[in-house]
């Protein structure tokens, strides 16, 4: 490419790409557009499933190792939480029978293999009760927050899953509300001991 090198935009496939190509003697800026392309379509799926109202957080996550997304969806304590399994495009709800249900105002889950047993862990922010961390195992969920000191009391709105100290595990931050010290869980022993570190915001 010389001093008389120039940029061509194009339009694949609705997506645009972005090309250094020798436009020689000037500089050319060509855009095409297809203008009689179609906008996206969206249809409801399922919604005799899925319009059901009060939904407070969700999250997607492969939880039976099928190689498909399957759903997790929090509510406010009227509603049981669901869980929706992925089969093959079609959502079953599954909760019950997983040990997810519960009927306590959710605010917050995150998915996370936390004690590296290769299937997907769920913890859940009640905010007004302890919170729960359910383990997987094959599909079927038990609260095990009391052995591993996440039934946290505190009023939790959020969480998020990282090897904040790069020990090959993962740890939890939970954000709280109304007051309550956010705080950071760090994992030992691959989910066997939690540490909690109190993290205040603000000045």
């Amino acid at each position: 490419m010389d001093d008389a090198a120039g940029v061509e935009l194009t339009w694949r496939r609705r997506l645009f790409s972005v090309r250094f190509c020798d436009m020689r003697p000037r500089l050319l800026l060509a855009l095409a557009v297809a203008t009689s392309a179609a906008p996206p379509a969206f249809q409801p799926v399922q919604p005799d499933l899925l319009s059901i109202g009060g939904a407070f957080t969700n999250a997607w996550a492969d939880y039976d190792g099928d190689g498909d997304l399957d759903l997790f969806v929090g509510f406010g304590g009227a509603t049981p939480n669901r869980l929706y399994r992925n089969d093959n495009g079609v959502l079953v709800d599954v909760a019950q029978a997983a040990g997810v249900d519960d009927k306590r105002a959710t605010l917050s889950v995150a998915w996370g293999d936390y004690d590296g047993d290769g299937d997907l862990d769920l913890f859940v922010a009640l905010r007004d009760r302890a919170n729960a961390m359910y383990k997987n195992t094959n599909g079927h969920f038990v609260d095990v927050a009391p052995q591993i000191g996440l039934d946290d009391r505190r009023k939790t709105v959020g969480a998020v899953w990282f090897d904040y100290d790069e020990d090959g595990d993962l740890d939890l931050y939970v954000g709280n509300m109304d007051g309550d010290a956010n705080a950071l869980m760090r994992n030992d022993s691959g989910g066997h001991a939690v540490h909690r570190h109190r993290v205040r915001t603000g000045a």
